[in-house]
């Protein structure tokens, strides 16, 4: 359980950074524009991290965890496991999601590949956040 919550806790980290970061730079925008309103530009970000908490943070966390169970046993070090169980993850969220927003048709789930647009940055930056939080300060990133 305390690995799952190291997971949860990195993406939701990953998702608030982005948030700011986008949230300073629309900010910045609208006041230097005058075109859109400030409270706007300030909390749209923080919405479309909500929808991204929805689309990768619970379905993401709980692949990551099982797919990172599976590679344990694998003679990885620790953050080469995170990144093989996050990738795997990814793919598993995206084939779901995808699905889902296909009809359910293998066919048509190409046409959802736009969506590892908005997933792979959160996946990349929650790797940065898992390393910094939890294997930085073990010397165990190899």
């Amino acid at each position: 359980m305390r690995a799952y919550l190291k997971i949860l806790s990195s993406i939701i980290a990953a998702l608030l950074s982005w948030a700011s970061i986008a949230s300073a730079v629309s900010g910045v925008t609208a006041l230097v524009s005058d075109n859109v309103s400030i409270v706007e530009a300030l909390v749209f970000p923080f919405l479309l991290v909500w929808a991204g908490f929805m689309m990768f943070g619970i379905t993401g966390s709980v692949f990551w965890f099982v797919f990172l169970s599976v590679v344990a046993t694998h003679s990885l070090g620790p953050m080469k496991r995170q990144i093989l169980a996050a990738c795997v993850s990814t793919l598993a969220c995206w084939l779901i999601i995808g699905l889902a927003f296909s009809g359910g048709e293998f066919k048509r789930l190409l046409e959802t590949a736009t969506l590892l647009v908005f997933m792979v940055p959160v996946v990349a930056v929650s790797l940065a956040w898992y390393w910094f939080l939890y294997l930085r300060t073990t010397g165990k990133a190899s």
